[in-house]
């Protein structure tokens, strides 16, 4: 075999051996890929389920953040029903930051986003908190630019 015979085949093992390892980088990719999405709706969930946690805990502080029914909050309970829309809020920007960076797929921020719009725009303690706090001003100009109706009916 002569030396150009040599090189020739260790040119195609070469190859071979950069095929395989992207096939196998391929497969990586979309392995993370898997996990990352298996993550951020763990996220999204953990999330929904300690804001369900803090409702059920707080049930008449809750129906005032989803019904505008004018009540006189004492100062505690003001105080509490701010920290309930904040770990609401906060989950919504949350998600909002996902999307933007292109994580969270447009279409289950647009349902999310429905909601989150839905809840602000819902009672004067909430539209008055929004206004208040500028660390979700990036996120409601985006909820009011958005037309989307509805997400559920709070009852």
């Amino acid at each position: 075999m002569s030396w150009e015979a040599i090189g020739a085949l260790g040119s195609l093992l070469g190859a071979i051996s950069v095929l395989l390892t992207l096939l196998y980088l391929a497969k990586q990719i979309k392995e993370n890929s898997k996990l990352l999405t298996t993550s951020v709706y763990q996220t999204a969930v953990d999330g929904y389920n300690e804001m369900a946690s803090m409702f059920l805990e707080n049930p008449e502080l809750a129906r005032n953040l989803l019904m505008d029914k004018h009540v006189q909050l004492s100062e505690l309970d003001a105080y509490k029903l701010n920290l309930i829309l904040r770990v609401y809020l906060n989950q919504g920007l949350k998600l909002f930051k996902l999307y933007e960076a292109g994580i969270f797929p447009e279409e289950d921020w647009l349902l999310r986003a429905a909601e989150v719009k839905q809840v602000i725009n819902q009672t004067d303690f909430s539209r008055e908190f929004v206004k208040n706090n500028i660390i979700f001003s990036q996120m409601c100009s985006h909820l009011d630019d958005l037309e989307v109706g509805p997400a559920s009916k709070f009852e």
